[in-house]
């Protein structure tokens, strides 16, 4: 927490990390298919203590709302980032962006009105923020050697 970083995601959309806990998420105006937000897009996120544990929560930019399903904070940017908190446990949380690879918000294109056929999708990556890098390790191991 205090240190910056730059971190640019393969498509153009940039991590910033600021000094004192404080990021942002931000999509350049150029990356949108469609009319863009002027200057882009943001989700601002900070890093913060939390009674001894790391913690992470998302400050503005994306509307989170408690899927029941999970139990998770999700939220859909204009973009088209699925954002996830993941608070379940009692220590660290894990903030999750779900980026499409193209522009715009939709993850496929309907080729057929009538039957709604796709035509074809775009590709995504996530870019995972997690403050207890140990139980994701453990949790990473895990599910590998299950395969």
């Amino acid at each position: 927490i205090g240190g910056t970083a730059n971190i640019v995601i393969a498509g153009g959309p940039r991590i910033i990390l600021a000094g004192g806990g404080g990021g942002t998420l931000h999509v350049p105006p150029e990356l949108f298919a469609d009319e863009a937000p002027a200057g882009g897009e943001n989700v601002v996120f900070t890093i913060f203590e939390d009674d001894g544990d790391v913690n992470a929560d998302v400050t503005s930019g994306v509307q989170l709302f408690t899927n029941d399903a999970n139990g998770m904070k999700e939220g859909l940017t204009t973009f088209g980032t699925f954002v996830q908190l993941d608070d379940r446990r009692n220590t660290a949380r894990d903030l999750i962006f779900n980026l499409p690879a193209a522009g715009g918000p939709t993850g496929y294109v309907v080729d057929d009105e009538i039957t709604g056929d796709v035509a074809g999708g775009q590709a995504q990556g996530e870019v995972l923020i997690t403050c207890e890098r140990s139980a994701f390790v453990a949790a990473a191991r895990a599910a590998k050697a299950k395969k």
